[in-house]
């Protein structure tokens, strides 16, 4: 493997690999399912454009980042997974962990929406 400074080899364009980095891509940006509990959450629900705008900015910025520092210091050898490219230490697999535990913890969030949608039901009926 390479280092930011000294990067391994890589190919800069793979046409074959594009559905799965579009796809990689598009999973980062599936929390939409949030979206309306946070804006009935907000002190100013007026601000919540901007704020996903903002957010969204910062979230492209740190996946470039991120993405060409893992390409620059794998490259052509980076597994599919990113978990395969840590080795077997015991941090790879607190991280595979930490990844696994991950969409469980965010299972309530995920939710919200639909159970507040439940419950303003339920109330409608027994009412």
């Amino acid at each position: 493997t390479g280092s930011l400074l000294h990067p391994s080899p890589t190919i800069a364009a793979n046409p074959s690999a594009l559905p799965l980095v579009v796809g990689l891509i598009m999973v980062g940006f599936s929390g939409h399912a949030v979206f309306p509990t946070l804006k009935n959450d907000m002190a100013d629900p007026s601000q919540f454009a901007t704020m996903v705008d903002v957010t969204y900015v910062f979230v492209v910025i740190a996946y470039c980042a991120m993405a060409s520092a893992g390409y620059l210091m794998f490259g052509d050898q980076a597994q599919q997974q990113i978990s395969m490219n840590l080795g077997e230490n015991t941090v790879s697999h607190i991280t595979v962990w930490i990844v696994v535990l991950n969409p469980i913890s965010k299972f309530a969030l995920d939710l919200a929406p639909i159970a507040l949608g439940v419950e303003a039901y339920a109330a409608a009926r027994l009412q």
